[in-house]
């Protein structure tokens, strides 16, 4: 799903709404193009990509999260993928202040913030469209 969102009301509140509506996401179940597909909307959109996902922080995760390569992270930067060893608690929350913190860096570049999650695990959406989906799981919906 790529749609401009806003997070779920019940999460701390950390982004306000006039930052999450300069915000991109892009959701989508485990290896159906989410990856590809994300480095055209960063180039069309001039975005920088925010990792929504629980594994990608951990470095050595390769295997099972189908992660951004090296040479894709290369074209387009990415942010919250490998930054922290296995053995290394990350909440939530912490997810939440890092990215909020990633997000207003990018929008102080002067670009467009990027979140690529899997398949709707942390964000709300109003209405559930539009609906952007390359395996054909929202269709009907």
């Amino acid at each position: 799903m790529i749609v401009r969102g806003r997070v779920c009301q019940m999460r701390p509140v950390i982004f306000l709404n006039e930052i999450l509506r300069q915000c991109w996401f892009l959701s989508g179940p485990t290896a159906c193009g989410k990856t590809a597909l994300s480095l055209t909307l960063a180039n069309q959109l001039n975005a920088e990509i925010i990792a929504l996902d629980s594994m990608t922080v951990y470095r050595g995760m390769d295997v099972g999260t189908a992660k951004a390569t090296r040479f894709e992270r290369d074209r387009v930067p990415h942010h919250l993928i490998d930054i922290l060893a296995p053995h290394e608690e990350f909440s939530l929350t912490d997810y939440l202040e890092a990215s909020a913190t990633c997000c207003l860096e990018i929008l102080s570049r002067g670009r467009t913030p990027l979140f690529v999650e899997e398949w709707n695990a942390f964000i709300d959406l109003p209405d559930k469209k539009p609906c952007f989906d390359p395996c054909g799981s929202c269709a009907g919906k």
